[in-house]
């Protein structure tokens, strides 16, 4: 058997007796999601479909809304997207809902996501303004439109009975806890046809499990305020200061901060295409740092960052 054969041979075995019994630990993801940036629409479009939900009426597509321009969907009365989705639950028994979100001040109740046969979880804004996690009552921060320009982050834990609204730490929390055990058919910005919701949407998600977002909330509003609050200069501004405390060697800092600082110079002068392959000139060098000057942790927290960078400029 000649050498090449023998290493086929050895990999083989590898394979089959060194890994067959080890599964790859993978985020599930949310069990729903809608994200404006996924629809392939103009603004003024009729959205039609969203994250595999139908709409009902007549929701518009709109681009440069969140107060860093990020695409929405608007509703405006009678629009509404699915109707008794099903979710299904996991054994976790969690229920968490993330939404960004603009809503319209209508003096009555208009509903975020609502259990079909009302019986909880669910989020609505009640007609004094204000968030309800699981129906009425709840204590804290639970005013409606209070974010940038409007622009709310509210992520609402059901069995927790928690609400982190325009907060990175819980701040108010609903009726009561509820865990959710079983799945069941959702209304997503209905009850039954009614009680639509008015105002804007940029993203969506319900995590049946928390373990599918790492279970770090502090993280999960900081990546929704990056994406749709932030400014790409304020972003920018984040970005340096993450560096600067990585307390890595002046000339790599530097060298890393001067084309950040370019970047930044470019949109002030409204050249996004410049800025944009400044920014690809950071992501190119922190790859090539990464496992040296920078480990590989630092490398991704800051490539997480520059690519979000890059969709609030609209590069390519």
């Amino acid at each position: 058997m000649n050498k090449q054969r023998i290493v086929s041979v050895l990999i083989s075995l590898v394979m089959l007796f060194g890994f067959a019994n080890v599964s790859p630990v993978m985020s599930a993801g949310p069990a729903v999601h809608l994200d404006a940036t996924s629809l392939g629409l103009s603004s003024g479009d009729t959205v039609t479909t969203w994250g595999g939900q139908t709409a009902g009426g007549t929701p518009t597509y709109l681009t440069g809304q969140t107060p860093n321009g990020g695409p929405v969907v608007e509703f405006a009365g009678g629009d509404r997207m699915g109707d008794n989705v099903f979710v299904p639950s996991s054994p976790a028994g969690d229920w968490i809902l993330v939404v960004v979100i603009k809503p319209a001040n209508i003096g009555a109740y208009h509903n975020l996501v609502d259990d079909d046969a009302s019986t909880r979880p669910m989020l609505w804004i009640d007609p004094s303004y204000n968030y309800e996690l699981n129906y009425s009552n709840g204590t804290g921060a639970k005013a409606a439109g209070a974010g940038p320009d409007g622009w709310d982050i509210v992520i609402a834990d059901s069995r927790l009975n928690e609400l982190y609204i325009n907060s990175s730490t819980a701040n108010a929390t609903g009726r009561s806890a509820v865990a959710f055990t079983t799945g069941k058919p959702f209304d997503f910005f209905h009850r039954d046809g009614n009680q639509t919701f008015r105002g804007q949407v940029a993203e969506l998600r319900i995590y049946t499990d928390r373990a599918d977002f790492g279970g770090d909330f502090a993280a999960l509003y900081g990546e929704m305020h990056a994406k749709w609050i932030q400014t790409p200069a304020e972003q920018i501004n984040a970005l340096v200061t993450t560096i600067n405390n990585f307390n890595l060697n002046g000339g790599t800092a530097n060298s890393l901060t001067s084309k950040l600082d370019n970047a930044a110079k470019s949109l002030g002068k409204n050249n996004t295409n410049a800025a944009c392959g400044q920014v690809d000139a950071f992501v190119n060098q922190v790859n090539a740092l990464s496992g040296k000057q920078l480990t590989a942790a630092q490398a991704a927290e800051l490539l997480a960052s520059a690519n979000q960078l890059k969709t609030s400029i609209g590069c390519a």
